[in-house]
């Protein structure tokens, strides 16, 4: 990680680099409010992704899903395994989205 360094206009202060670009967080709780509503949700209730996913039309697949467009069981087997770190992933084709996830970790790991 680069070093800190202080701010111009308040030398005691710490700017930290980010991977984010600035205004990427206000913008996020924007949409993240906006979908809210959309679900008729309080704007502090908890979002669930099956439902995000849901209201934008974007499928859900679990892994094993996938054997019957070509996927090896050896894979959904090394994919789906208690040592996977794969929760889950948006697949790109074209315009096209779809998210493919493990459904074999628990419901917190792939509520992100």
């Amino acid at each position: 990680m680069a070093p800190s360094a202080t701010s111009r206009s308040n030398p005691s202060r710490k700017k930290f680099d980010s991977p984010f670009r600035r205004g990427f967080k206000a913008d996020a709780e924007r949409v993240a409010d906006a979908i809210r509503q959309e679900l008729d949700l309080s704007l502090t209730a908890p979002l669930s992704c099956t439902d995000i996913c849901e209201q934008l039309g974007i499928p859900i697949i679990t892994v094993p899903d996938l054997a019957p467009s070509g996927a090896s069981l050896k894979s959904i087997r090394g994919i789906t395994s208690p040592a996977a770190k794969i929760s889950a992933m948006t697949v790109a084709s074209g315009t096209k989205r779809f998210i493919v996830y493990n459904p074999h970790h628990p419901p917190g790991r792939r509520a992100n």
